[in-house]
């Protein structure tokens, strides 16, 4: 029973994910315990697929985009300049 459950919550999610259209900056970023991050674009929170490995790259400020029905996320890191 368990197993059915954790397959039918993987794809529900995965499902929920692929449907994901955004494109904004990162006005936060959170990572889970297991290093899969959620971040917020426009207000609402996204859970970024767990099968990126994204390795705590992303940084608030930073533009990302996705289209929906892709797995393909668009990240554009946010430069500063030092004088």
């Amino acid at each position: 029973m368990f197993i059915f459950y954790g397959i039918y919550t993987a794809l529900r999610n995965r499902g929920d994910s692929l449907s994901n259209n955004f494109h904004g900056i990162l006005t936060q970023i959170k990572y889970d315990v297991k290093s899969f991050p959620e971040g917020t674009v426009d207000g609402r929170d996204y859970y970024l697929l767990a099968g990126c490995n994204f390795d705590y790259l992303i940084k608030e400020g930073d533009s990302l985009t996705k289209q929906g029905g892709s797995n393909t996320y668009r990240l554009v890191k946010k430069t500063e300049f030092k004088n």
